[in-house]
């Protein structure tokens, strides 16, 4: 891939859903795109989904002066460009061939990402648009009513624990507490390991994440000692008013929130969780539940 050890100032990244009546003018913006195209400064790298059978989804690395197929540096399977997955997938395939500085992210479509309706139905010859058919999941984000109320549902609950974490940072700000050094550096390791989990999941490798920061884990965890103290003290707190009010958590409570807990995970990854680590997680969620609850109706 052309210059993809060079790290520059900007990478302009486009994904472009074109699996539609958009495919035409997906290659004559290419085109244009290419009379710039990338320069010592700006990597211009784009995913193309093109419409019609035996045109397979490709990535292009833009050069002024140079063929479109020179341009084309990596073929992929059929493509859904309306699943985050796969944007996610070409966001991390940029950041880990084409490093830079800053990033653009540019998302090509008819731009009705809202709208629940069918944006194919002129292609098929039918005059109206229907609700929601088998090819709206080649369009772009598109998102219903209920999962907008989910969207809001979550909008909500961050809401919620920012204003939990405040409620923290009082209490621990009017307190003295002592905190041992080894406790903040197990929430420290705590942390990295929730963070890899985290970008493992979304299929960068470890150790192309620390080399794009450009950090060790020890730089992690250095950069992070005041937040492992806050944690560990916000632990300390939780802990201390949960042993007051004498916090009770049962059996059934904990096995039903391990069973909710796994219906995220795949069956196989299942199987290789420690169970009875799997029940003190569920154990401490639900103690700190309610012993939020009793702290916001003090």
């Amino acid at each position: 891939m052309d210059n993809s050890t060079e790290k520059k100032k900007w990478t302009i990244m486009t994904y472009m859903a074109g699996d539609n009546d958009l495919d035409i003018n997906g290659v004559i913006d290419l085109k244009e795109m290419k009379k710039t195209g990338s320069t010592h400064d700006v990597n211009v790298i784009v995913q193309f989904d093109r419409a019609g059978e035996g045109l397979q989804t490709k990535r292009y690395y833009l050069q002024k002066g140079t063929s479109l197929n020179t341009d084309a540096v990596q073929s992929i399977d059929e493509t859904n460009t309306g699943s985050p997955d796969s944007l996610i997938d070409f966001i991390n395939w940029g950041i880990i061939n084409y490093p830079a500085d800053h990033y653009l992210l540019i998302l090509w479509n008819h731009g009705q990402g809202w709208d629940d309706t069918d944006i194919y139905a002129g292609e098929r010859g039918v005059r109206e648009r229907l609700t929601r058919p088998g090819r709206v999941r080649h369009a772009f984000f598109r998102t219903s009513v209920e999962q907008a109320a989910k969207l809001s549902a979550k909008d909500k609950m961050k809401e919620r624990d920012r204003k939990r974490i405040e409620s923290l940072d009082k209490i621990a700000e009017a307190s003295t507490i002592e905190i041992p050094e080894i406790l903040v550096e197990a929430e420290k390791e705590k942390m990295i390991l929730e963070l890899k989990a985290g970008i493992e999941n979304t299929g960068m490798k470890w150790e192309d994440y620390l080399k794009h920061i450009k950090k060790t884990e020890e730089e992690l965890k250095k950069d992070w000692s005041d937040n492992a103290l806050k944690r560990v003290k916000h632990g300390l707190i939780l802990r201390a008013v949960a042993n007051k009010e004498n916090i009770r958590v049962f059996e059934q409570e904990i096995s039903q929130k391990i069973e909710q807990m796994l219906k995220a995970v795949p069956l196989e990854e299942a199987k290789k969780l420690d169970q009875n680590r799997l029940k003190d997680y569920a154990y401490g969620i639900i103690r700190n539940e309610k012993t939020f609850q009793i702290l916001e109706n003090v």
